[in-house]
């Protein structure tokens, strides 16, 4: 249970990470973000990182591990796509996650793959 709690902790942080991130194309930031000519594509991007964690969440709560498990291996397939496009996979989200350097998405995929191995013990 401690180790599923410490790979939780880390895609709490993950999220936290985008958030700050999406921010700073908000009106919040605005004008002085020097990639917002890139915003519409990047808070695309970025927000797609969290999609999944909602489902995630509710398989968790609800006992689904089957779900939870093939949720983990889907957002980080995902992830690992925005890392290192295949050549059929347009990588358009690919300069997102240059610029935006402090979302983390290698350790999102290892919290991902944490959460998978405390499921499936």
């Amino acid at each position: 249970m401690e180790k599923l709690i410490i790979h939780l902790a880390g895609l709490i942080q993950f999220a936290g990470q985008v958030g700050a991130s999406t921010r700073m194309y908000s009106a919040y930031n605005q004008g002085a973000h020097e990639n917002e000519q890139f915003a519409p594509d990047d808070i695309c991007f970025l927000s797609d990182t969290l999609v999944n964690f909602e489902h995630l969440g509710e398989c968790l709560h609800n006992g689904d591990h089957q779900r939870a498990m093939y949720l983990c291996d889907d957002t980080a397939l995902k992830f690992q796509k925005y890392i290192d496009p295949p050549a059929h996979f347009n990588g358009r989200g690919t300069p997102t996650f240059q610029r935006n350097q402090s979302v983390n998405l290698a350790v999102a995929i290892k919290h991902l793959e944490g959460i998978k191995a405390c499921l499936t013990k």
